[in-house]
């Protein structure tokens, strides 16, 4: 099975040559997904304010427990390849996914937490797009994360190769099956230890990521105090019908509806992964092999997290050099360049404006029927000028 090979020569050791000065900055704007109003740190390479040009971006997803505060370190990865011409300049956007009542949003549109997969794939590119200059294009933008933003990234990646063309995915919980056979004996564990069980989020670590994902995939408004259909019923064991509401959650379960070749995908994790993240990455290769499906995985020596200044200069370049390789004909239909246009949030059907007939693209820049419209970002063109951008939420 072919994969993607990189060439990082000298990207370890590059902390001692010169570096770029981006600017870190903290914006907010409202989430109609959400509805409220949201934080992110975005970093602009160094030149921004000067250049006039327009940049490509990279999305990066924090992991549970964090905010986009967290992983600052990043920062000084971007300033050192960018000031020694290892990557091109970019943006980074580093949106705030935290909710209670337990670890995080998972990135997934929930009735506990919130919509936030709409959030990050509609209401945060929308922002960022129409408010900073970037290369509106898929073909210039990428997506990455760690921990549940490893995951994350990789489940919207795949959910949207149309928005992305390339996916970063750190230590994440990749794989379903093989996380609960890990979890399990370890949650019974925290929880008694012998039958009947019942679940307490604050039992123990494992218990909380678990309490996290049904959240995320199993979630229940009407049943109190924890508000979810756990994955593990009384005795211990696997509840079915809950197992079939996490299944279509499932990384690799997404990727076997990807076509062949449509994302340039890379993974890692650290061969002593505390979260027992390790063997999952191995499981999705396998899966990806399956299918077919070209992808970088690089096991290393380290555990969930202590490698990460190692690691980020590796995926930083393996993004740019697969944004670097130009337009990707497989999606490539008609460029989407900057607009400027303020966009115009709808949740019905869409209604061209009158005039001459009017065309209407995705943020991919392909053709779309207006009635074939459904969530996303869309362009309307009337004499081959862009005249409205819409954000469809519903």
């Amino acid at each position: 099975m072919k994969k993607y090979v990189l060439l990082f020569i000298g990207i370890i050791g590059l902390q001692s040559l010169m570096h770029a000065q981006g600017t870190v900055i903290l914006d907010s704007f409202y989430s109609a997904s959400l509805g409220s109003t949201r934080y992110m740190r975005i970093y602009l390479p160094d030149g921004y304010d000067t250049s006039g040009i327009d940049y490509p971006v990279i999305y990066f997803l924090h992991g549970g427990g964090s905010n986009h505060n967290s992983y600052s370190n990043i920062y000084f990865h971007l300033d050192t390849l960018i000031g020694n011409g290892h990557i091109e300049p970019v943006i980074v956007v580093k949106p705030d996914a935290s909710v209670g009542p337990y670890y995080g949003s998972c990135y997934t549109n929930s009735t506990l937490y919130g919509d936030y997969e709409d959030y990050i794939v509609y209401d945060v590119v929308e922002y960022i797009e129409t408010n900073y200059r970037t290369i509106a294009s898929r073909d210039k933008r990428c997506i990455m994360g760690h921990s549940m933003g490893g995951d994350g990234s990789l489940k919207l990646a795949f959910k949207h190769p149309d928005l992305y063309r390339a996916v970063v995915g750190h230590s994440g919980l990749v794989d379903q099956s093989v996380l609960l056979q890990y979890y399990i004996p370890i949650i019974l564990a925290e929880n008694g230890g012998s039958p009947p069980y019942t679940y307490n989020p604050n039992a123990g670590i494992f218990t909380g990521v678990a309490f996290t994902l049904c959240g995320a995939f199993s979630p229940d408004t009407t049943d109190p105090p924890y508000f979810v259909d756990f994955i593990l019923d009384s005795m211990g064991n696997v509840d079915s019908t809950v197992y079939d509401l996490w299944r279509p959650h499932d990384v690799p379960v997404l990727a076997a509806q990807l076509p062949q070749d449509t994302i340039a995908i890379y993974f890692d994790c650290g061969m002593s992964d505390e979260y027992h993240c390790y063997p999952m990455h191995t499981a999705l290769a396998e899966s990806l092999d399956v299918l077919g499906l070209d992808y970088e995985w690089q096991p290393y020596a380290g555990s969930h997290d202590n490698q990460l200044n190692v690691r980020f200069p590796i995926a930083l370049a393996f993004l740019d050099s697969v944004m670097s390789t130009g337009i990707d004909e497989g999606y490539a239909a008609r460029p989407v360049e900057q607009c400027n246009i303020g966009a115009t949030i709808i949740s019905g059907p869409l209604t061209l404006p009158p005039g001459e007939e009017c065309r209407v693209f995705d943020i991919s820049g392909r053709y779309v029927e207006p009635d074939k419209v459904t969530r996303g970002i869309y362009f309307v063109e009337q004499a081959g000028v862009i005249v409205q951008k819409i954000v469809k939420v519903r």
